[in-house]
């Protein structure tokens, strides 16, 4: 079995690279770069619901949702397309 070692510079010589793709990315699709997200209070006044619908949407997978640190968030585009679909 042969084994590869990785050094620290490999490391980073990889983040670097990795950045740069990314970059690249970003820069063919803006939309990463733009992307908006609503926590539940303002996703509740935009869509005229309570506190206890929202919870119903989100348990139901009516309105997707992102836990990022412990909080929880929607996406701008789904809360939009729960509008467009008349749920609200």
């Amino acid at each position: 079995m042969k084994i590869d070692l990785i050094t620290k510079q490999d490391l980073i010589d990889f983040k670097y690279e990795l950045l740069e793709e990314i970059r690249e990315l970003m820069k063919k699709d803006p939309v990463l770069i733009q992307k908006t997200w609503f926590n539940p209070k303002e996703a509740r006044t935009i869509l005229k619901i309570s506190a206890g619908t929202l919870a119903k949407y989100r348990r139901t997978g009516t309105l997707p949702s992102t836990r990022i640190y412990g909080k929880i968030y929607y996406k701008e585009e789904d809360v939009l397309k729960l509008i467009e679909n008349g749920m609200h």
